[in-house]
């Protein structure tokens, strides 16, 4: 199965490809923009990952985002409510971002790399730390943490 993942919108934007399970390649956006901390689209990190692995995007057999958008949305609404009415600036600059782009971020990266929306696959933040952990280790197996 081939995989990337990516991560974007806040700090270190980076792109990760797995194959069968195995680290191929990854790297963050920051070292082909030279802008540190870049947050945006990880499109040269992704477009690496690939040609180092000889790869199209539409070979792939998914393309992961590290975080739910809705899930993160409603996180930064409520962020924004508690601080209201000192965040009206904010929360109008975030309102516009979020409306614009980012809630529509399965279009937006289905159009971008060229696959099917059905391709395109959200991960719950912190599974995707716990994925990293468990898909890097050398280990067969993992701990289960409690339900």
């Amino acid at each position: 199965m081939r995989v990337l993942g990516l991560s974007a919108f806040h700090r270190d934007s980076a792109a990760a490809l797995c194959i069968d399970g195995r680290l191929v390649a990854a790297a963050q956006e920051e070292r082909f923009t030279r802008r540190r901390l870049d947050s945006g689209l990880p499109r040269r990190a992704a477009r690496f990952c690939l040609e180092a692995a000889g790869l199209s995007a539409g070979e792939l057999d998914a393309l992961v985002f590290y975080e739910k958008p809705l899930r993160k949305f409603e996180r930064a609404l409520a962020v924004q409510l508690q601080a209201f009415p000192r965040s009206s600036r904010s929360f109008a600059r975030g309102l516009f971002e979020w409306l614009g782009e980012r809630l529509w971020l399965r279009t937006r990266l289905s159009e971008e790399f060229s696959l099917p929306p059905e391709r395109v696959q959200f991960v719950e933040h912190a599974r995707s730390h716990a994925a990293l952990a468990f898909y890097a280790s050398p280990y067969a197996r993992a701990a289960r943490a409690p339900s």
